[in-house]
């Protein structure tokens, strides 16, 4: 099973857990890849699943098109509950930082293994709701 796979299954499981009904898009939706529903309240879920902590690749269409974004290292089996709003802050400090130290713009948006905040757990799960 690859780390996207696990990072999902992870989810799934916590999702279910606090009450929702979960669902997976298709592959490569530019919906993310997974809602959650509880009562008439729809969660839209980007998930990111890492072997280690290194570099993320999250594309801001990928951002926007989420209200959670997740990421989940396996290895460490960290995790990161992110809205898609401090997602998006990371990739702009990213973007921003890049530039700054090399004079021209990353190969592509994410945010690298030194920028990650203190992983969240599980909790922001239950302010969802």
């Amino acid at each position: 099973m690859n780390t996207e796979e696990v990072a999902l299954c992870e989810l799934e499981g916590q999702l279910r857990i606090r009450g929702y009904n979960v669902a997976r898009t298709r592959r490569n939706s530019p919906l993310g890849d997974l809602h959650a529903r509880k009562g008439g309240k729809v969660v839209r879920f980007e998930v990111k699943g890492l072997d280690r902590r290194n570099g993320i690749w999250l594309k801001p269409r990928q951002v926007a098109a989420v209200d959670v974004v997740v990421v989940y290292i396996a290895r460490e089996q960290n995790v990161w509950v992110l809205t898609s709003a401090e997602a998006k802050a990371l990739v702009d400090h990213y973007h921003a930082d890049f530039v700054l130290r090399n004079g021209r713009p990353p190969k592509g948006p994410g945010w690298n293994a030194s920028q990650f905040p203190p992983p969240t757990g599980w909790g922001p799960l239950d302010q969802l709701a």
